[in-house]
């Protein structure tokens, strides 16, 4: 074979290992689609369990305002303090955020990624701006994090707070009626000695 012939297919080999870039521009577009698409999930996925959350949250409330020095009086949960129904709103909450963090954020993470590996086989015209390097340099990977945890931190920690607040009114409740029992009880028992010594002075 000649030195020529070896040349152009030499050439030919080559040009066959650099990707087409209509190719890759369709590829880049499909990313980007597909990062829309996490994005939009995860946005609405946030959306409808905080909504739950905040209905769950305001359910209890109002429970709490029904019943009498916020206990349960009943067959069923007779004695149990209302404040005992936030367990299951946080461990809602907490299990979302798991779900939100190792499934739906990766994905979104992994699909902006991709986009970023594919943008860097592309030639962009001079001055020409890469969509993907602009997204990362206005929102880094630690910004989207802190946001992601700001959002679920926030309504856990006040909802906490509240149910340690119910916790507390109970328990002063509960102070004020056994002072109170304490006091009706020691009249109850002087009140027989009072009678005696009432009678032995007439």
């Amino acid at each position: 074979m000649s030195d020529k012939k070896k040349k152009e297919i030499q050439i030919s080999y080559e040009q066959d290992k650099v990707p087409n870039q209509e190719h890759l521009i369709t590829i880049w577009e499909k990313a980007i689609d597909v990062q829309m698409h996490f994005n939009e999930l995860i946005i609405k996925f946030r959306t409808q369990v905080l909504t739950i959350m905040i209905t769950m949250t305001g359910g209890i409330l109002v429970l709490a305002r029904m019943t009498e020095n916020g206990v349960f009086h009943g067959p069923v949960f007779s004695g149990l303090p209302v404040y005992y129904l936030f367990i299951v709103p946080i461990s809602i909450w907490v299990a979302v955020f798991l779900i939100d963090r190792v499934y739906y954020h990766n994905m979104l993470i992994g699909a902006v990624k991709y986009g970023q590996a594919i943008s860097k086989h592309l030639k962009t015209t001079k001055g020409e701006p890469d969509l993907n390097d602009v997204i990362g340099k206005e929102a880094p990977l630690l910004k989207v994090n802190i946001g992601m945890y700001s959002f679920y931190a926030l309504p856990l920690f006040s909802v906490i707070i509240l149910g340690y607040y119910m916790y507390r009114h109970n328990i002063e409740i509960n102070k004020v009626k056994s002072n109170t029992e304490v006091s009706e009880t020691k009249n109850c028992v002087q009140s027989p000695k009072e009678a005696n010594n009432n009678a032995k002075t007439e």
